[in-house]
């Protein structure tokens, strides 16, 4: 067991790119809970447009994410150099904004179901 320079504690260099990829799988998983949600929220209140239009944005994020957290570990763990992997900026924004539109979204599914 190696340990890493300066602590006293075993390094676990090797279960960060797994940890990363969980990290990924679970954002994925929430995206796709909060479009259920939506959906279910639109059919109940009557406001289902706006629903499937939140709801397709939020998919469409979950695969963007699924997509991207599957290749950057495949990346990393194929590299020579696990440590440099890099984030996409572009995505990292596209996720922020699909983030926005669904609360965005969720306030207009709750404002108009009452």
């Amino acid at each position: 067991m190696k340990l890493t320079p300066g602590t006293d504690h075993p390094g676990d260099r090797g279960m960060a790119n797994e940890r990363t990829a969980l990290a990924w799988q679970r954002s994925t998983l929430s995206l796709l809970v909060i479009a259920a949600l939506a959906i279910r929220t639109g059919l109940e209140e009557k406001q289902l447009a706006i629903a499937c239009s939140l709801a397709a944005v939020l998919l469409a994020a979950a695969v963007a994410t699924w997509l991207h957290g599957r290749a950057a570990y495949h990346r990393r763990t194929s590299s020579k150099h696990p440590d440099g992997a890099v984030t996409h900026l572009t995505l990292m924004r596209g996720i922020t904004a699909a983030t926005l539109v669904a609360a965005a979204g969720s306030a207009a599914l709750t404002t108009l179901s009452r």
